[in-house]
């Protein structure tokens, strides 16, 4: 079984599995770009479409070498196929993905228009139908007109750092497909969870249902819910729904009693139950969407003293506590259609095991099995609308993203992994108020009445108002300016919880080389910036290119320093847990495309270095020191302070050791006893002080050992000692 959400004029918006699905994309399609419009004869069965281009789908069109970095517009499409309708049955020609506007032909009849590249959207096309039909679809991606002039809900599929301008995402993204059905068809149909009440859970389940004119009685409408992942108790639930003609709005909430809940991998099993929703008549099934949802509850607290509600970033999962750890995920890949299930689960693998309980997805909806695996693996999401940076004032955009906004909780409300839905990425950034004002209060107001269960945050990196973006060492002065900066009165409260920070590195030497020539001197650095996103201004700045250095040691000392820059950052950021931070979520966790991106992980999914700092740095027990990014003066003693942290539920009586060597050589050796309770703030122990005696780098190893831990937490911090 699979979700879908579907979408039209006078048609459904809706989860929906039919009791046949036809696939329309066994067969490659046939596409053409035009820059005005050809007559309507290519929209009959009959026209001759040999001399048009041939690509299997789902696919965007920039896939074709034709194409690749060079056409953004209008494309036209055909398909032939054969279908034989079964008497008395519904049918809906189902688009689940395409990008961006759309207009639908089917044997000449013109089904409607769509807008929006994420929805999934369908027409009942019952009467349309013949033995012999041909598909034609006008799809048009156009570019945006400049990184401050765009004017679709596009996010980082528009103008972003990290993907080219140059790719365009056009095409049919997704299957499309004939469903059948009966006298019922589902829309928007997702459930959540309201509310706990000790052991219980309040779910409320929300939805839609067209019903046929044919329905002369009530139908009845029943709710499964089955454990996916593990044994345990499943729940029957139903209600009756006048079946009038037309749309049909339900909310129905239910208490279910002691269900397993749903956590993430750190704080228990991220439990699943299957949902199955029925239409019934006459005890016949109409219509039926299956999806997998799970049973748990987030709040977002305030912490002590008065505070804007858009500075309360005391995440609760199942109410209690959790501290974040985390980083932003791009698009599985830049070309939607290419990223797969497997994908995802290597990318959510790699998650967790760099001890992520948050990805947040920036500025965009990816595809549906991202969630799925999230779900699964037991990661939250802070779920990004796909709106990024400035636009054009006014319409259409302001239409646009008002009306996609609900499509997105309708599409993804089900899944517990998500925690929270983000209106805008630093639309204030570029000094405007519009969006900020008028668009994204707007826009915060649809998805609270669309989804009462999470909460909402206004836009990111808004400072002062919301969560910070801080690019000490990068775009904004020194690395060591950041520890100053955390006690800004001006800065404080967005410190609350930070959402981006990082540099750029290249991928790893061997992936480097598929797009950089070996020989450093024949570097087309322009290329690099305008295909491969390098920000070489601040590359040259923080790291200029030595004399004599090879690609290969540049590649390094560029990864060298993007992974010292993200730890420096964390343990800063955890020393104050609990007392002015909440959770802290870098940037980023992987390339969607061949580049040189502030990404840990590169778009051949290598771990760069910063991988492995932020997998030693987000530990959940962990013993660390706050630093200094640059040397410290020669010859004089460095007291360092060290401090442990628990983000676990459970209680460890714990011994702590520190150990600093320099060359291999032994400078001082501690250990003590520590009681480390459940998810407890940061906490001073002592102090370490040594002086250096030369110019170079002094190890600080500090190692946590505890009955019940699966393993050390061990901790290396490299200590940097100037000369002369």
């Amino acid at each position: 079984m699979k979700k879908f959400l579907v979408l039209a004029a006078g048609v459904l918006l809706a989860f929906s599995v039919s009791a046949k699905e036809y696939s329309l994309t066994k067969e490659p399609w046939r596409l053409k770009p035009f820059e005005g419009s050809p007559d309507q004869s290519w929209m009959s069965y009959g026209f001759d479409d040999s001399s048009w281009v041939s690509q299997k789908q789902p696919a965007q069109w920039q896939m074709l070498p034709e194409f690749e970095f060079k056409y953004g517009g209008k494309m036209f499409y055909r398909t032939r196929f054969d279908f034989t309708p079964e008497p008395g049955k519904t049918y809906y020609l189902r688009f689940n993905g395409v990008f961006y506007y759309a207009n639908l032909w089917l044997n000449g009849y013109y089904l409607g228009r769509h807008a929006g590249y994420f929805a999934p959207f369908e027409f009942d096309v019952t009467h349309q139908l013949r033995g012999r039909n041909v598909l034609a679809m006008e799809v048009n991606c156009p570019y945006e007109e400049g990184e401050h002039e765009k004017r679709h809900v596009t996010g980082v599929f528009g103008y972003w750092d990290v993907i080219s301008w140059r790719r365009n995402p056009g095409g049919v993204w997704r299957e499309v497909e004939l469903a059948e059905a009966g006298t019922a068809r589902f829309r928007r149909v997702w459930l959540g969870t309201r509310r706990l009440e000790g052991a219980n859970a309040v779910v409320r389940l929300y939805g839609e249902m067209r019903s046929l004119p044919l329905a002369r009685e009530p139908y009845r409408i029943t709710v499964e819910l089955e454990p996916e992942n593990f044994y345990g108790r499943s729940y029957h639930l139903e209600f009756g729904l006048t079946g009038e003609p037309g749309e049909n709005y339900f909310q129905k909430e239910f208490t279910l009693e002691a269900p397993e809940l749903w956590n993430t991998w750190d704080r228990g099993k991220p439990n699943l139950y299957k949902v199955s929703v029925k239409a019934l008549l006459a005890g016949e099934v109409q219509d039926q969407t299956v999806f997998s949802t799970g049973v748990r509850a987030i709040e977002k607290r305030c912490q002590k003293g008065e505070r804007k509600e858009g500075l309360c970033w005391q995440f609760a999962l199942n109410g209690r506590p959790i501290y974040i750890r985390g980083n932003n995920y791009a698009p599985g890949d830049a070309y939607l259609s290419r990223a797969t299930r497997e994908t995802y689960e290597q990318d959510l693998a790699l998650a967790r095991e760099s001890n992520y309980n948050m990805l947040r997805v920036h500025s965009h909806v990816d595809r549906p099995e991202f969630y799925d695996a999230a779900d699964a693996a037991g990661i939250l999401l802070w779920q990004d609308f796909p709106l990024q940076g400035m636009y054009v004032h006014g319409e259409p955009i302001y239409e646009e993203a008002v009306g996609q906004a609900p499509e997105m909780v309708y599409l993804l409300g089900s899944h517990p992994s998500i925690a929270l839905w983000n209106c805008h990425n630093e639309p204030a950034i570029f000094k405007t108020e519009w969006e900020v004002r008028k668009l994204d209060q707007k826009l915060k107001q649809v998805l609270e009445y669309a989804d009462p269960t999470r909460p909402v945050n206004l836009a990111s990196g808004l400072v002062g108002e919301t969560d910070a973006h801080l690019y000490y060492g990068w775009y904004v002065g020194k690395a060591d300016g950041f520890p100053k900066a955390m006690h800004y009165p001006v800065l404080r409260d967005s410190l609350a919880f930070i959402t981006e920070f990082g540099a750029q590195a290249f991928p790893n030497y061997e992936h480097a080389l598929r797009f950089t020539p070996p020989d450093i001197n024949q570097v087309d650095w322009q290329d690099l910036q305008d295909r491969y996103m390098l920000q070489k201004k601040n590359m040259d700045k923080y790291l200029p290119l030595k004399p004599g250095q090879d690609l290969e040691q540049y590649v390094a000392a560029t990864q060298e320093y993007q992974a010292r820059l993200q730890k420096f950052h964390i343990d800063w950021i955890r020393s104050e847990k609990y007392r002015i931070n909440w959770g802290a979520v870098s940037f980023l966790f992987n390339d969607p495309n061949p580049a040189v991106t502030w990404a840990v992980v590169d778009y051949w999914r290598a771990p760069k270095k910063a991988y492995y700092a932020m997998q030693t740095a987000f530990q959940p027990v962990y013993a660390f020191t706050t630093w200094r990014f640059a040397p410290y003066p020669p010859r004089r003693a460095i007291r360092l302070p060290v401090f442990v942290t628990n983000d676990l539920l459970e209680t460890y009586d714990a011994k702590v050791s520190a150990l600093v060597t320099f060359a291999g050589k032994e400078l001082l050796s501690e250990n003590w006893e520590v009681r480390l309770e459940a998810d407890m703030p940061a906490k001073k122990i002592d102090d370490v002080s040594f002086r250096p005696e030369a110019a170079g780098d002094y190890e600080l190893k500090l190692t946590i050992t505890a009955p019940g831990l699966e393993k050390p937490a061990e901790n290396l911090t490299v200590i940097k000692a100037g000369g002369k």
